[in-house]
């Protein structure tokens, strides 16, 4: 009769291990990641809250930030323009049979019109030379196209390199001043 209260025992010891592998376990493992996930759905919530309460603030700052822009930008040139005034001379250049070899506005110049207090009025001019090669009547033709442009304020160079027997092969060197913004071709 001894050996009954021992299965007993063994009996108890083995579904308390079995309840504690089939259910507790399980279940405190699962409460355990629920709170870890309230902890950070917390944090985040903490965190959305905190930057919900710094909006006026960062709004504020945003709009500050783009009215120093639009001051800066209505100071600066823009690229556009620039570039839009280099497509139209290798549009001019490639109808006349040129070949653009270079185009250098100053670096100096580019620096000055940054410089210069922006008054949306007042026009922007800029320095350019163009290098190419071609021949004398194609060079003729695109100077005279270039100096009836809207764009065009004055020749500062006009050079044209190479010997006699190179007519249709020459280095031309046209220096002149632009006028930056909006301008539309002549017809």
């Amino acid at each position: 009769m001894k050996t009954l209260p021992v299965k007993y025992i063994i009996l108890g010891v083995a579904i308390t291990v079995l309840w504690l592998f089939a259910a507790f376990i399980p279940t405190y493992r699962s409460h355990l990641r629920v709170e870890i996930e309230t902890a950070e759905a917390q944090r985040q919530l903490t965190d959305f809250e905190n930057t919900l309460n710094r909006l006026p603030e960062f709004i504020k700052g945003y709009n500050e930030l783009q009215s120093t822009r639009r001051n800066l930008t209505a100071k600066l040139y823009t690229k556009d323009d620039v570039l839009r005034l280099f497509d139209r001379l290798y549009l001019e250049a490639g109808e006349r049979n040129l070949t653009i070899t270079e185009i250098t506005p100053p670096i100096e110049e580019l620096l000055s019109l940054n410089k210069q207090i922006g008054n949306p009025t007042k026009p922007l001019f800029l320095n350019i030379s163009v290098r190419m090669e071609g021949g004398y009547g194609d060079f003729a033709r695109f100077v005279r196209a270039i100096e009836r442009s809207d764009f065009y304020r004055g020749t500062n160079l006009c050079q044209i390199i190479g010997a006699r027997d190179e007519l249709f092969h020459l280095r031309q060197v046209y220096g002149f001043k632009a006028l930056l913004g909006n301008f539309e071709s002549k017809s």
